[in-house]
């Protein structure tokens, strides 16, 4: 099944997922060479800062499951960099608002002198596990529902 399949989970996972999902899609990639280095330094600078904060503020703010990172699935990266231009991150709930995010991607924007436009998006979704997709929302889906709405939406930073 496709991940538009299960796009009426997304509604009530905004009020009841536990993690926060960021993606920032790169705008006009197609036309733009090597630009995957400035966006991984962008990416983990961004990562890195709010690790920063989670010690500065002894408060866990990263979503961390032990099931990231362990193959080559896309959906199960943290942070994850998928269809060559397309990143972001997830935090729990709470733990940053959206305009903290938003400010740090753009300082760290700065810092870097990237000047990039990029469609962006977050969303809230229920569970990192693939099998229970059925009954609550995947970060799959999220992730992919959040990119095709940031295109839609035609907001960039």
């Amino acid at each position: 099944m496709s991940w538009v399949e299960y796009n009426d989970m997304f509604e009530r996972a905004q009020e009841k997922g536990e993690y926060h999902l960021f993606v920032f899609d790169l705008k006009g990639s197609k036309s733009i060479r090597y630009f995957t280095p400035h966006i991984n330094l962008l990416l983990y600078g961004i990562y890195s800062r709010i690790k920063d904060l989670e010690k500065r503020f002894d408060k866990k703010i990263l979503h961390q499951n032990p099931i990231f990172n362990k193959g080559d699935r896309g959906d199960l990266m943290e942070p994850f960099f998928l269809s060559g231009d397309l990143f972001g991150f997830t935090i729990i709930k709470g733990s940053l608002c959206e305009e903290d995010i938003y400010k740090i991607f753009n300082e760290m924007k700065s810092e870097l002198d990237l000047h990039y436009e990029f469609h962006y998006d977050n969303g809230f979704y229920e569970t990192d596990n693939y099998i229970e997709g059925n009954t609550k929302y995947f970060r799959g889906y999220c992730m992919q529902y959040l990119e095709s709405r940031a295109k839609e939406k035609s907001l960039t930073l």
